[in-house]
C-alpha cells in the first residue's frame, strides 16, 4: 500500500493508545501530529522502533502482521 496509508492509520492509533495508556505515551494530545511527522521520518530512515500498542493496533487494523518486514513491505507498496 503506502506509508500514507500507514501513517493515517497510526496517527489515530497513536491518539487511542495515548489515552488509554498515559503512562506510557508521556506527551500531550497536541504533540500527537508531532509524533506522527518523526515516526514518518524515522520510517523512511528505517530507524524505527515498532515496540507499542499504536504500532500493533496499526498493524492490526491494516491487516499486516507485526513484524518491521510486513511494515516496509507495507509501506514501501509491495503485495
Amino acid at each position: 500500500m503506502s506509508l500514507t496509508t500507514f501513517m493515517e492509520t497510526y496517527a489515530k492509533e497513536l491518539a487511542r493508545a495515548r489515552e488509554k495508556y498515559p503512562g506510557q505515551y508521556v506527551f500531550p494530545a497536541s504533540e500527537v501530529p508531532h509524533v506522527v511527522e518523526r515516526m514518518r521520518t524515522a520510517i523512511a530512515n528505517g530507524s524505527y522502533n515498532h515496540d507499542g500498542f499504536a504500532f500493533k493496533w496499526t498493524c492490526g487494523i491494516l491487516g499486516i502482521p507485526y513484524t518491521r518486514r510486513a511494515i516496509n513491505a507495507f509501506v514501501d507498496g509491495d503485495p
